[in-house]
């Protein structure tokens, strides 16, 4: 990004040049309307952009694809992280794709097309171009304008596509549309609900991924975007004319006795591939891999194929767990088709259970608890315990001989460790993994005595991590947030300030504060206990500080007997003896119970104000202070005790 230059006025001529200059602009741009709507517009198609300019992990279906680049028109919830889906898609697949947000206005309960009157015509500028399919992401039609969802209806109608993801438009997805044969490409009805609207295809997909963050999250978004873009190109009349099926048998096969006992049912266990159609490229190429979440994938070496060949391989002695079977067919124009399948393998010798003492520690404490396993023991058995960061580097190692299917574990926590440390249990027979099992552990950091980079409120969605993960990359070390942190903000060691509450001084009819006086103390009790309770995880992952709200009301008293007893507290305070009370306010009090407002029901002292007795109304503003201050400590009190 470029930097201004920067004018620094020498005389008061320069001065004058730079204020008439500025007027001129001023009255160009009122003059000229169009100016301002033309950089509106710029800046709508900034908004709008997908890039590449943040890449992250993928499977590359279908890009490039034999068939050529399929133009999409995304209409997305503009929120939270729902944009980076349609990059998500288009790292993934071959799309030539532009989007329209929907968008709420900060602050308020409003939403509209982003860009308000210029986003819409910016929508109806993109509809007077063609486009093999539109695609609504967690987004209903419903508030698409009268003309452009015209516009959209007539496209479709005229042999366009049309997915919805999490949505459904009542009037084209009826049961008449629906095809009564699953299409072969879309596998099955879990992948889509397939429809023929006039000339085109509709598809629709029950809802958006809904993944938490876990050991190999990213592995399983994978495999939703793949299922997802099956549905666009299908609606897009973009399917592979060459088809492969791939299947795992769930046959074990007793294996050769002389050879080391397997580790899992995997081996004897077969994965078929069947190539069939009439490929676009002479000599196309297929790649199968097979692959488990968190862990390096397995490939065979890659084949050239014909249109109808058969494979038949025996799976190697894979560890126990899920896998997909994943085959890609490549032609020197791009992928000609491919395929996925789940399967799971099982070993005898399993890790139960990994416990830990506790979940989280402070730099000295310990991680330690013990793992549990089942099942019969291998050959040359050894437990393994690894401590890994977010990226699955080790970082500490145990090696344990196992005399029973229970084992203590122990590490320090020190210095080097990140806030979000994965402790895993690996049980090996002869160096070969046969199964695992892990659980989080947090490292309590504050991030304070430094300068820090504050962002108010935490990403949120399937892709939550990834947004963390830019935000970290950008500068960011700590985040405000309602609640507390989700394990994704631990991995990218950012440090919490829990936004616990928001202070208000609401009078009820009597004049009593709601929903308690700030002074009921059994009240204010159970409230900062429940808070503190509430908030148990943050003080685990680590807490700058305890936020109390913004835009608080700092001043507050009420009607209530609790307040007219700390009223007088905070006079005695201030004064020390009645008669020092009395001399300021002109009063004849003869003992601090006989202390209140001068008149019945007058909070703010608007009386005192009215007859000029300027001490006793200061005095009732300064109490709204100072009853403010000792509420806040109340909960400073609660937390410092976590």
């Amino acid at each position: 990004m470029s930097h201004p230059r920067r004018f620094t006025p020498t005389s008061s001529g320069m001065a004058g040049r730079l204020l008439r200059l500025t007027v001129i602009v001023l009255i160009l741009l009122a003059a000229n309307p169009f100016t301002a709507a033309a950089q509106d517009r710029a800046e709508l198609e900034v908004d709008h952009a997908l890039t590449f300019d943040f890449p992250t992990p993928h499977t590359d279906w279908a890009q490039p694809y034999a068939l050529g680049k399929t133009r999409v028109l995304f209409f997305v919830d503009g929120r939270g992280t729902h944009p980076r889906e349609c990059v998500e898609l288009m790292q993934r697949f071959d799309l030539d794709a532009q989007a329209v947000f929907w968008a709420r206005i900060v602050d308020t309960t409003k939403s509209h097309w982003h860009g308000g009157e210029v986003g819409e015509a910016r929508m109806l500028e993109l509809l007077h171009q063609k486009w093999d399919v539109f695609v609504f992401l967690d987004l209903p039609m419903t508030d698409v304008p009268s003309p452009q969802k015209q516009m959209i209806l007539d496209a479709v109608a005229g042999g366009a596509g049309i997915v919805f993801v999490g949505t459904g438009d009542p009037a084209l997805f009826v049961d008449e549309n629906r095809l009564r044969e699953q299409p072969l490409f879309l596998a099955s009805p879990e992948t889509a609900e397939a429809f023929r609207i006039g000339a085109g295809r509709g598809a629709r997909i029950g809802g958006r991924a809904d993944i938490d963050y876990r050991e190999g999250w990213e592995v399983d978004y994978d495999y939703w975007q793949e299922r997802l873009g099956r549905a666009v190109l299908w609606a897009a009349g973009k399917e592979p004319a060459m088809q492969v099926s791939l299947g795992v048998s769930s046959q074990n096969v007793p294996s050769d006795r002389s050879a080391p006992q397997p580790v899992s049912d995997a081996p004897g266990r077969k994965l078929t591939v069947h190539v069939s159609g009439a490929p676009r490229d002479k000599k196309p190429v297929l790649r199968l891999t097979l692959r488990r979440p968190a862990d390096e994938p397995f490939s065979w070496p890659p084949r050239e194929v014909t249109a109808d060949t058969q494979i038949e391989l025996p799976l190697p002695d894979l560890p126990a767990g899920p896998y997909h079977a994943d085959a890609i067919i490549m032609g020197s124009t791009g992928v000609e088709t491919w395929a996925t399948v789940p399967f799971e393998v099982a070993a005898s010798r399993r890790v139960a259970e990994v416990r830990l003492d506790r979940e989280w520690g402070e730099v000295g404490d310990a991680i330690s608890g013990s793992v549990r396993l089942e099942g019969d023991p291998l050959p040359h058995e050894l437990l393994r315990l690894v401590v890994l960061d977010r990226r699955r580097r080790e970082l500490l190692r145990q090696d344990i001989a196992i005399e029973d299917n229970t084992a203590p574990f122990r590490f320090e926590v020190h210095e080097g460790l990140p806030m979000l440390a994965t402790v895993e249990a690996r049980v090996l027979s002869d160096g070969r993994e046969a199964s695992r099992a892990y659980r989080y552990f947090r490292v309590t950091t504050r991030r304070r005595d430094r300068f820090n980079f504050l962002v108010w409120d935490v990403p949120k969605g399937p892709l939550a991590p990834y947004a963390e993960e830019s935000l970290a990359r950008h500068g960011a070390t700590l985040q405000l947030g309602r609640g507390n942190p989700p394990l994704y903000v631990s991995a990218f060691d950012m440090a919490w300030v829990p936004y616990t509450t928001r202070i208000l001084n609401k009078l009820g009819p009597q004049g009593v504060m709601e929903p308690f006086c700030w002074n009921d103390q059994a009240a204010v009790r159970r409230q900062v206990a429940e808070l503190a309770t509430a908030h148990g995880d943050s003080r685990a992952h680590g807490t700058f500080a305890y936020s109390l709200g913004d835009e608080n009301k700092t001043l507050g008293s009420c009607l209530s007997p609790h307040c007219a007893a700390a009223y007088r507290e905070y006079l005695e305070e201030v004064y020390g003896t009645v008669a020092a009370l009395n001399s300021s306010w002109g009063t004849a009090f003869e003992a601090w119970e006989d202390v209140g407002l001068s008149r019945v029901g007058d909070n703010d002292e608007a009386n005192s104000l009215r007859e000029k007795n300027y001490p006793r109304w200061f005095d009732r503003q300064a109490f709204k202070s100072w009853n403010y201050v000792r509420y806040c400590r109340k909960y400073r009190e609660a937390f410092r005790e976590m």
